[in-house]
């Protein structure tokens, strides 16, 4: 468990209550450390948002200077999606002809912007990790290092603004598209993207789904909680979708289906075990070979993403044309269509205009 000194009760960030039910709680255990954290995510019960409380009072944003958090897109849920890539699919989602000046908050190395500037686009990045915006900028692209706050940037200077895998990051996502809001031209089109609490993935694993991820995920949004947060910052609600990741797929076992799940659950009983024992030679062995070194490994850093971010930049269009994609695509047509409708994908992205 956290210390008292390092813990805090936080009020809803979209409607300001402060009442709650527990949803879960969720084990974070390391046996390297031997410690046990254990975390509690609540839902709000005046507006449903779901969220991580109580939270530490650590700065937040300290977890992301360094090169040991990061986050890569899998190339296989572009496969059972729709083929394109992630950047094409967030682009047509745009849709603004001819492009204007974009901002990526929360850019990493760079990926989506290097798409966004052959889309004809003149691009600005925003992003805390130096390691990442040191592989951005080798690619000829503009960031800066640091907080929206920091960038210093004009206002009404951008004609649109994305937000991926950035919002549930925030303990004041409020203010964040505030600003985000002066930054923008009149008519400009803001895209949020973030796991979906309403996923399908996120109903069958419970606790061990992929994005429950406590100590950076602060916030889990569905469509009406995210529509309600953007409105209340200025912006008016357009388009709500959110991508399916098939679940009779190789992307679908890499998030924990199947066999994996089993697997993780014997990691953690593993873990446990241990942590209810006096250190010995036994952890050794654990933390070099067995089950448990492999809790230790985190999802990627930059640091070890940047190393091949250049080779990964390749333009990859043509991978909508494989025989493997399409063949998934049409296995998982029933199902896929299904939780579409019934907004169930794993991530949930919104497209709003500046009222």
């Amino acid at each position: 468990m956290l210390g008292p000194d390092l813990i805090q009760d936080v009020a809803c960030a979209v409607c300001g209550a402060d009442d709650t039910r527990s949803v879960l709680f969720h084990d974070e255990l390391s046996l390297r450390s031997r410690s046990r954290t254990r975390w509690r995510i609540v839902r709000c019960r005046n507006c449903g948002l779901v969220y991580v409380n109580p939270q530490t009072r650590q700065d937040p944003e300290a977890g992301y200077t360094d090169d040991e958090y990061g986050f890569a897109r899998s190339h296989l849920a572009d496969l059972v999606t729709d083929g394109r890539p992630h950047a094409l699919r967030v682009l047509d989602d745009l849709g603004r002809e001819p492009p204007g000046r974009i901002l990526d908050v929360g850019c990493a190395t760079g990926e989506f912007l290097l798409e966004a500037r052959r889309r004809g686009w003149d691009t600005v990045g925003v992003e805390m990790s130096p390691y990442a915006a040191a592989v951005a900028r080798r690619r000829g692209l503009e960031v800066r290092v640091g907080s929206l706050s920091d960038a210093r940037l004009p206002p009404g200077s951008f004609d649109a603004v994305t937000l991926l895998d950035v919002i549930e990051h925030l303990r004041d996502p409020k203010g964040e598209l505030r600003q985000i809001h002066g930054l923008m031209r009149p008519g400009g089109r803001l895209i949020v993207e973030t796991p979906n609490w309403r996923s399908i993935y996120r109903v069958l694993l419970r606790g061990r789904w992929a994005a429950l991820q406590p100590r950076f995920h602060l916030l889990y949004f569905d469509a009406r909680t995210l529509g309600r947060l953007l409105q209340s910052s200025g912006f008016e609600v357009g388009s709500v979708r959110t991508e399916i990741v098939s679940l009779a797929s190789a992307e679908a076992w890499r998030r924990g289906l199947g066999w994996p799940w089993v697997k993780g659950v014997a990691r953690d009983l593993v873990v446990h075990w241990r942590l209810g024992r006096p250190p010995g030679w036994i952890d050794e062995i654990l933390l070099r070979v067995g089950p448990a070194a492999r809790v230790e490994k985190g999802r990627g850093s930059f640091k070890r993403m940047s190393m091949g971010a250049e080779e990964d930049a390749v333009d990859k269009r043509g991978r909508e044309g494989t025989g493997a994609g399409v063949l998934l695509r049409a296995v998982n047509w029933p199902t896929d269509r299904l939780f579409a409708r019934l907004g169930r994908g794993e991530q949930l992205r919104v497209t709003a205009l500046v009222r």
